[in-house]
């Protein structure tokens, strides 16, 4: 066990007795898809990966804000000699204690003064990511958690020179960061998939959450008192297994769907981009929780538990300039059952003739309704399975789509500008979605480079 003395805010009072007021800095860490970015950066043949922990990191920096804090300390803290002569001291608050509303601000800019001072430069895209162009290092910030990549020979100087202006822990090889586990080992050869044999033969980046998986699914346990749950092969119910009255009546899970449904995502943004979806549509029915809604949560909990194994893959093995970016992307036709929008979905990855590393994936809700599969397609930038999406796009606006509302033609017209702006380096096509399955992993033969998907 461990403890962490913090600054109570909940009691903080100005001195008129009245609520205290902050100013409430900002802080603004790396996202997901800036550590993928950055992990990625280290896959690169002749570059690595490091990680670092800062040491109490909050108080490494001043507590530089507008006006004073002054602190009551508790009996346990205050020296033997104050017992007689003191009946409630303060003492004055110089650090950026833990807990205190500014901390996180004020360690962010302490953090980036000593970055910037080393000669990184924050990367625009990804706030938190620093690139440093003397040495083509990147690296990515989140609060106390510290990840470098880039030239192996560059690491150990850079760590030195960090560490000589600030608290920071030895650094290792990368492995758990943002409570996900990166794992590097070979990706085994399956039987019967000789097309991605070679691929296969590559080591990989595994992006692994089995425990935290297991966890979600205990929690579920917990709450509803299950012991055992039934095997689903997909996260979604079975069509007509939620009647009218499921719908109607409310749910048993109703105080408690938030608390699952968070643990879920935090699993689902960070390593399982198959369950976002289902997610996203519970989690608009948190305040008018239905029984229905206890069936569809039972089913992504049978999902997760049914598959607490599966994981993103990333491996790059050609040089910077034979990578691209890929953006697969496609809709749902009025797959919300109740207003009749689609959902747009997206997958990023950094892609290469031996290369495949994910980076970002998102499922999100149209804000409009679209009329055909083709609109839908247009508002999530489909390279679809119909090929009209794609002439739509290239042409641009037409008499033809006069019946589409201002929203759609404003999706419409934006990548159809870029796309004629920006081309050839920027091309719209149309994969295939042939498939040859060997369990547990999916291989795409047939889509121009060879690549594996867990």
């Amino acid at each position: 066990m461990k403890g962490r003395i913090v600054y109570r805010e909940d009691c903080a009072k100005d001195e008129h007795g009245a609520a205290a007021v902050y100013q409430e800095l900002g802080a603004n860490p790396t996202s997901v898809q800036g550590l993928n970015a950055c992990l990625a950066y280290g896959s690169v043949p002749g570059n690595s990966s490091s990680a670092a922990d800062a040491v109490k990191a909050y108080v490494q920096a001043l507590l530089s804000s507008k006006y004073k804090t002054w602190m009551e300390l508790p009996p346990e803290l205050r020296p033997k000699h104050w017992r007689d002569k003191f009946v409630k001291p303060v003492v004055l608050l110089v650090k950026a204690l833990h807990g205190h509303p500014d901390a996180g601000g004020l360690w962010e800019q302490h953090l980036k003064k000593i970055i910037r001072n080393l000669g990184g430069q924050e990367v625009p895209e990804y706030p938190g990511n620093f690139f440093f162009p003397d040495t083509k290092l990147l690296l990515s910030t989140y609060v106390d958690d510290l990840t470098l990549a880039g030239p192996s020979d560059q690491h150990d100087a850079f760590w030195a020179k960090l560490t000589s202006v600030a608290d920071i822990e030895p650094p290792e090889p990368i492995y758990r960061i943002l409570g996900r586990n990166h794992l590097v080992m070979p990706l085994s050869r399956t039987e019967g998939s000789e097309e991605c044999a070679a691929f296969r033969a590559q080591e990989a980046l595994v992006f692994d959450m089995l425990a935290y998986a297991h966890q979600t699914v205990d929690l579920y346990k917990s709450i509803t008192n299950t012991k055992s749950l039934k095997h689903a092969a997909t996260p979604f119910v079975p069509e007509g297994s939620v009647s009218v009255e499921d719908e109607e009546a409310k749910g048993e899970l109703a105080p408690n769907a938030c608390r699952i449904l968070m643990k879920a995502l935090w699993l689902g943004r960070l390593s399982r981009p198959d369950i976002i979806k289902p997610i996203n549509d519970l989690a608009t029915k948190v305040q008018s929780w239905s029984r229905g809604d206890d069936k569809r949560l039972l089913r992504l909990i049978q999902y997760i538990d049914s598959t607490p194994q599966y994981r993103l893959v990333g491996t790059i093995k050609d040089n910077p300039e034979d990578l691209e970016l890929r953006l697969y992307v496609d809709a749902d036709f009025a797959g919300d059952r109740l207003s009749g929008k689609s959902t747009s979905g997206g997958y990023l990855v950094l892609y290469g003739p031996n290369s495949f590393f994910p980076l970002a994936w998102v499922s999100k809700r149209q804000t409009s309704t679209s009329r055909s599969t083709t609109e839908s397609e247009v508002v999530s930038l489909a390279y679809s399975l119909y090929q009209a999406t794609i002439l739509v796009v290239c042409k641009g606006y037409s008499p033809k789509l006069r019946h589409i509302t201002r929203t759609h033609k404003v999706n419409l017209s934006g990548p159809s500008e870029v796309l004629r702006e920006t081309q050839p380096s920027l091309n719209i096509v149309k994969p295939t979605t042939k498939l040859r399955t060997s369990s547990p992993r999916r291989c795409h033969p047939k889509s121009g480079p060879r690549h594996c998907a867990y």
